[in-house]
């Protein structure tokens, strides 16, 4: 008799950790939250009344994705267009940066693959553009860079032992993540870079209900290693400025 309960190996049934931290994902009303939790409800009341053809009519654009318009809220898509601000800023010791603001500009945000970003299928915004059918659009700008005050290893924490002690990836560095110190520090380096930049930003454009911040330094060249690092730290940054 053949047993027919499959085995699953160690490996296998390994869980990854949690790809964000908690509490460092949006807050409960943060971003557009809140339009997504109205916009659930009014599906849930339109289909208990079966008006199911009111359920996906399409946004129309009112202008080309390229202009500064963009989709037509809708009460049953989310739809619409959020802007956001981009911050690159670099430590006080990393090298002079290879890339500028409109690079990433290119590469992430334009409305269709150009310039740097030339040969890609997609950008950022361009792929959220073609998921939606046309019916999101994120619009962003960069800025920077804003030099720091402090060299990295202020803002990340280095090696601190029990930092590292609280890394659930097992690697050896702190990366401005794991204890209240290093989170403090580099909460601090976005709110610097930001006083550095202000004079060159009207934030007036990014309403609060769907602010958030993207933001990134990079420090080119150095080991494999320390570029994957600062890459992580890149990442995670977003998390820490989308509790602002």
């Amino acid at each position: 008799m053949c047993s027919l309960f499959a085995n699953t190996s160690a490996a296998q049934d390994r869980r990854h950790p949690r790809w964000e931290i908690p509490g460092f994902d949006f807050r409960a009303d943060g971003v557009w939250r809140t339009q997504a939790r109205a916009v659930r409800a009014k599906r849930a009341q339109l289909r208990a009344a079966g008006r199911f053809s009111e359920l996906n009519v399409r946004v129309a654009p009112v202008a080309p994705m390229g202009q500064v318009s963009g989709p037509q809220p809708s009460p049953t898509v989310i739809s619409g267009v959020l802007k956001v601000p981009a911050i690159l800023f670099r430590f006080k010791d990393s090298p002079v940066p290879t890339f500028v603001a409109a690079n990433y500009d290119d590469v992430l945000f334009g409305a269709t693959p150009a310039g740097a970003a030339a040969g890609r299928p997609y950008t950022y915004r361009s792929l959220y553009s073609q998921m939606s059918n046309g019916a999101f659009d994120i619009q962003v700008t960069s800025y920077g860079y804003a030099t720091l005050d402090s060299n990295e290893v202020y803002y990340t924490g280095g090696t601190n032992p029990d930092c590292v002690a609280a890394n659930p990836y097992g690697s050896s560095n702190c990366n401005g993540l794991f204890d209240a110190i290093a989170i403090g520090r580099m909460q601090s380096a976005l709110t610097q870079a930001i006083a550095k930049l202000d004079a060159q930003i009207d934030f007036s454009q990014y309403p609060a209900s769907s602010r958030w911040c993207s933001s990134c330094m990079k420090r080119w060249g150095g080991s494999a290693v320390r570029r994957a690092r600062r890459r992580t730290i890149c990442g995670r940054i977003v998390s820490r400025c989308r509790r602002i």
